[in-house]
């Protein structure tokens, strides 16, 4: 994505869990937006492989650790954070709401309500004027 020569503009919206985390934060710095209630989630790969060899897993753990170490890098570039940093957030599931995704270096703005985007989400989450529609 960073070989786009336009700026490429990524919002998230919902859950940006795992990948779709990484894929936001790819975006060109300064066009990288999350709707206010979105949230972010970014973890160490994982798999699952049942009934393999004890060959096949010993292939599967380097592809793996080699994974790793390529999301380690990446999410270390996109965010201007240490390695080290990101080593320790990767480690378990870290779940993030759009402020802390903003602190961490994931995304530039903020989208509100009305599709004004904003440095900081309302405090309020009360959503005057409207109802749950069933």
């Amino acid at each position: 994505m960073r070989n786009v020569s336009t700026p490429l503009k990524t919002v998230g919206y919902g859950r940006c869990f795992s990948i779709a985390a990484v894929l936001l934060a790819a975006g060109t710095p300064g066009h990288r937006s999350a709707y206010e209630n979105a949230r972010l989630m970014i973890h160490e790969p994982s798999c699952s492989y049942p009934k393999l060899s004890a060959s096949d897993v010993i292939l599967k753990a380097e592809e793996l650790r080699h994974t790793k170490e390529t999301l380690e890098f990446v999410l270390s570039v996109l965010t201007g954070k240490p390695k080290a940093d990101i080593v320790d957030a990767v480690a378990r599931d870290r779940y993030m709401s759009v402020q802390e995704a903003k602190s961490f270096g994931l995304l530039d703005t903020v989208i509100s309500r009305g599709g004004v985007k904003a440095e900081v989400p309302p405090e309020d989450t009360e959503m005057a004027g409207t109802s749950a529609k069933e």
